[in-house]
């Protein structure tokens, strides 16, 4: 597998531990057409890797990942054209949102999410997916599409089924923010650690995981998935992706990514006029 050291995702592999950090610091990471590419391509090669025993994912700087570039609408004309109808649409976010989290969800080897910062929208379906959480307290984990792009988040479901419809209406209705210990009661943060801790304490667990016996907990991961699926959970995100691409062409959500345009077009803020 190749290592990279630049760009939008860089990956180090080392005893047995590929490392996969978001690298768009000067946007909280956000995530683009290419940066998703290069993470689906990465994936392909760790589940072909068999020296590979745990994946680390992280986001470079402050932020763990701030969600889907919104700009990409403005500024990507290939990403806008295929957003213009259904099936357009309906391809383009399979490719790019789904299929690099299914992908990771179903990796053999065991996963860890690093957070730091704010985990919203698109992040939240990688922390949701993942074995292991490792968060440090600046963590917070929300989403402001519902409320602010009239969209029913495609990260939704994954995030309800680890954190109960409680929380899940609170975050995606309300646009309130998950943090700190509720996390952690919540299920959806494993370690809740101190910042200057957090990178002690994830080399520290995908160490313990690296060194562990990788075909047996292959079998006991697979049985562990096999569980969620028997109970919904596969079901459940294929219904939910068919109601997100339903939720781009309601009247508030088109008339909302109007004024989106409106306000890059004019040099503002995606979602404010900050």
């Amino acid at each position: 597998m190749t290592s990279t050291t630049s760009g939008p995702l860089l990956v180090d592999r080392k005893d047995g531990i590929c490392r996969i950090t978001f690298n768009r610091p000067e946007i909280l990471n956000a995530q683009n057409p290419e940066m998703l590419e290069l993470l689906d391509a990465t994936l392909d090669e760790v589940a072909r890797d068999r020296s590979v025993r745990v994946v680390v994912l992280a986001g470079a700087g402050r932020s763990f990942c701030s969600g889907h570039d919104l700009r990409q609408m403005h500024d990507n004309h290939a990403y806008r054209t295929n957003a213009e109808s259904v099936e357009g649409r309906f391809r383009q976010e399979m490719r790019l949102f789904v299929e690099p989290v299914r992908k990771f969800r179903e990796l053999a080897v065991p996963t860890v999410c690093r957070v730091q910062g704010h985990c919203l929208a698109a992040g939240l379906m990688f922390a949701g997916a993942a074995d292991f959480v490792v968060a440090d307290t600046t963590a917070s984990f929300g989403s402001p599409i519902v409320t602010a792009i009239a969209v029913n988040d495609a990260e939704v479901a994954s995030f309800a089924l680890r954190v109960g419809e409680m929380w899940a209406k609170r975050v995606f209705w309300m646009d309130e923010r998950l943090a700190g210990q509720d996390a952690v009661d919540a299920g959806l943060v494993t370690w809740l650690v101190d910042p200057k801790e957090l990178d002690p304490i994830v080399d520290s667990v995908a160490a313990k995981l690296a060194a562990g016996p990788p075909e047996t907990i292959a079998l006991s991961k697979r049985t562990l998935q096999f569980m969620a699926d028997q109970r919904g959970e596969a079901a459940v995100n294929r219904f939910h992706f068919m109601a997100h691409q339903l939720s781009h062409w309601t009247n508030e959500s088109q008339r909302v990514l109007d004024e989106r345009m409106a306000r890059l077009a004019a040099g503002k803020s995606p979602v404010s006029d900050r």
